[in-house]
């Protein structure tokens, strides 16, 4: 590839978001490095949840809603159990949802918003979308209770300049990855990524095309927006 002759000074942020095992990490480092090599300075920052404010609410769960020596007490499937069960209540719900939202505002305030103020183009794996999505999910949200957190995460977390949204069938996506707690967790979440893409006009990849040709069609678009 060869590089550009000139690079715009405009700083962009770039999300790569969908269902687990369709590539994100992959393809997100590999844009890191072409970006770099074509002189725009450019940062990997992994943007999944990382708990800090809502540790409370994990150490609740684990106490006094895992029976103990629980075996599945660290699985997905336990860990989502034990959120609808602490959310039940109205207003124990609103306010995790209101934490979880601090919370993670506060974490991309050190991983994005401050490597972009210092002049850094950042490159997210995962991004607010995921979370909110899983979240959605958890908690058994209607469409209408999903857009209007989609929205309120939009007021309060940095816009991206141009998401991804990497699909492919859950039974690929099942393969690559051994962490999946089972095909459904991937299919209901899978129809709300395709919806949220055509929804917000994301830009689609078939995460079960190859490597170079991904790549090709990454870069194309970047290469729109710098």
């Amino acid at each position: 590839m060869k590089k550009m002759r000139s690079i715009k000074k405009k700083k962009v942020l770039i999300c790569f978001i969908g269902i687990d095992g369709t590539g994100k990490t992959t393809l997100a480092r590999k844009l890191v490095e072409v970006m770099n090599e074509q002189g725009i300075g450019t940062k990997y920052v992994w943007s999944g949840l990382q708990p800090g404010l809502l540790r409370p609410f994990i150490w609740i769960g684990r106490t006094f809603f895992i029976p103990p020596g629980d075996p599945l007490a660290r699985t997905y499937i336990s860990y989502s159990t034990t959120i609808r069960k602490v959310t039940r209540n109205p207003i124990v719900r609103t306010m995790y949802e209101f934490v979880l939202l601090l919370d993670y505002a506060r974490q991309l305030l050190w991983t994005i918003r401050i490597p972009m103020m210092r002049g850094k183009s950042i490159v997210s794996d995962r991004y607010g979308y995921d979370i909110l999505i899983d979240l959605c999910v958890v908690l058994g949200y209607s469409d209408r209770k999903m857009d209007r957190t989609l929205k309120a995460f939009e007021h309060l977390l940095p816009k991206p300049s141009l998401t991804f949204v990497i699909d492919a069938p859950e039974e690929i996506a099942l393969k690559r990855k051994d962490d999946i707690p089972s095909i459904s967790h991937l299919s209901e979440r899978r129809q709300i990524y395709l919806g949220t893409a055509k929804q917000y006009g994301f830009v689609m990849l078939d995460g079960a095309a190859t490597l170079p040709e991904l790549q090709a069609k990454i870069w194309t678009k970047v290469r729109e927006i710098i």
